[in-house]
């Protein structure tokens, strides 16, 4: 069967969605398996991120995030790209890699078992309560966060954050982050540069005022 030269890009398009999607839920899995969590365990270590994340998940710092209810396969994600970063398996000033001095330095002595423990522990716990209704009427672009983290920020893909009730000042800067990557014209190493190559696609045009909104909006979202 010939198929047209008007449809073959809409077909790679799929294909290509389709093959992302089956990757996400594969290594959704994959790490499921290899980062099994104790949730007592985790309770146990969580004396090493509470100063700066809160023993309950809640940050005590507008520029750090909640980790409270947060999806437990971000978790592990996030954990392991800090402690390849931290042991210099990806360099800093590499796109891709997770970068922040604190957190590479944090991660680099956790286990596989600490970080499974640490992230079943923080998503186990009740998620924070919205700082403020400021914003709570949806910007029309965040139409576009809804297929991976979910209507209101409150769930999606296992292997993306939940945004709903984040701390508004994390959320700007992230987007910043990803934006300014995207552009070429973060500082390479530094926090507000972080590349991904999906996020950085979607906050290429944002302005300052758009990250602002959308930042306002997920934060002011109950995530119960």
């Amino acid at each position: 069967m010939k198929v047209s030269q008007k449809v073959r890009p809409k077909l790679r398009s799929l294909i290509s969605s389709l093959g992302l999607i089956v990757t996400a839920a594969l290594a959704a899995l994959s790490t499921d398996d290899a980062f099994a969590g104790d949730i007592a365990s985790g309770r146990a270590k969580v004396a090493v991120c509470a100063p700066c994340h809160g023993a309950d998940g809640v940050s005590k710092f507008p520029e750090i995030p909640h980790l409270a209810a947060q999806n437990e396969t971000y978790l592990i994600g996030a954990l392991v790209a800090f402690r390849r970063a931290g042991l210099g398996q990806y360099r800093p000033e590499r796109r891709g890699s997770r970068y922040d001095a604190v957190m590479n330095h944090q991660a680099t002595g956790m286990t596989d078992a600490d970080i499974g423990n640490l992230a079943a522990y923080f998503s186990s716990l009740a998620c924070p309560v919205p700082e403020s209704a400021k914003g709570r009427g949806m910007p029309k672009l965040a139409q576009r966060c809804i297929s991976c983290h979910g209507v209101g920020g409150r769930n999606g893909t296992s292997t993306v954050p939940r945004l709903a009730a984040q701390r508004p000042r994390y959320l700007e800067n992230q987007l910043r982050a990803f934006r300014d990557a995207s552009a070429g014209s973060g500082a390479t190493g530094e926090r507000r540069e972080r590349f991904h190559p999906m996020m950085s696609r979607q906050a290429e045009t944002l302005t300052d005022d758009d990250i602002r909104r959308l930042a306002d909006y997920f934060a002011a979202q109950s995530c119960r």
